[in-house]
């Protein structure tokens, strides 16, 4: 009887043996993939703080990019508008230079009737 329960005492050793053997692959493999999984981790974070980074230098530069067009459309209404100011008053100047000669002719006209002068050269 007692070399039974020795032989038994044994094999069940045995299978502790084995089965804190078993834990240690599981336990091993399961800090192996825990220390991937927290690797893994760590690099997608750092993959997302540079892809952030980038947008927010790409959104800076398009902001810069975006103030100094409207700068340049600014300018170019300003000068379109100063050309379209001088236009207008060179269009008044012409105005009032056709309309003084318009005057000038009627009076010249005027004049010459009462001197008598006629466009037909004299008969004679």
């Amino acid at each position: 009887r007692f070399s039974e329960l020795h032989k038994e005492n044994q094999l069940l050793n045995q299978l502790i043996k084995q089965y804190e053997s078993t834990l240690e692959v599981v336990m091993g493999k399961f800090r192996a993939q825990t220390q991937n999984i927290a690797r893994d981790k760590q690099e997608l974070h750092a993959q997302l703080e540079r892809a952030v980074e980038e947008e927010r230098f790409e959104k800076d530069q398009l902001r810069l990019q975006n103030l100094i067009l409207q700068e340049q459309v600014d300018s170019c209404f300003r000068i379109i508008r100063e050309a379209v100011r001088a236009d207008e008053e060179e269009e008044e100047k012409a105005g009032a230079f056709v309309s003084s000669m318009m005057n000038e002719n009627e009076t010249l006209r005027t004049m010459l009737k009462i001197s008598g002068w006629s466009r037909e050269p004299p008969s004679g």
